[in-house]
């Protein structure tokens, strides 16, 4: 979603175009399977007598297969879009979710490190700019008044 300034949380300015691609892909998808879910859920045949965890109820059984559908899906197609897309599959899937070899994980939080590192080195550099322009801004703001001074005139400052 879009901030004040324009900028997307989910873009950062090092990810790359098969990143947000990815991420594109990845909500297209989850809506999708959602939409799935929904239909096969309410198109399933209810049976004359309900589990009890249903609590007797139709809806109630709807949406624990809704549930059951999506979120079966979301743990079946996670991992398999992960092998797909960024060539890598988990070592361990488990109602948990997915794990991942540690080498793996250890580049990913290196990149990430790497691209905190670098955003932080210009967040530095900006502040430093301000800092200097803050400092001539003041400087301007002494020579305005010293010249308003010597003319007699107002400060302005009433």
């Amino acid at each position: 979603m879009a901030d004040a300034t324009g900028n997307n949380d989910d873009e950062t300015p090092g990810d790359s175009t098969a990143d947000v691609i990815g991420r594109a892909v990845i909500r297209v998808f989850i809506g999708a399977l959602a939409v799935a879910s929904l239909f096969f859920a309410w198109q399933l045949d209810v049976p004359k007598t309900l589990p009890s965890v249903a609590l007797g109820q139709e809806f109630v059984y709807r949406a624990q297969i809704f549930l059951l559908a999506f979120y079966a899906g979301l743990l079946v197609v996670t991992p398999l879009f992960q092998g797909i897309w960024r060539g890598r599959l988990p070592t361990e899937i488990s109602a948990r979710g997915a794990k991942y070899d540690p080498e793996e994980v250890a580049a990913s939080l290196k990149s990430t490190q790497e691209r905190i590192d670098k955003l932080d080195k210009t967040l530095g550099t900006d502040v430093g700019a301000l800092i200097s322009t803050k400092a001539e801004l003041q400087k301007l703001s002494d020579e305005v008044a010293k010249l308003k001074g010597d003319a007699g005139l107002p400060d302005g400052d009433d």
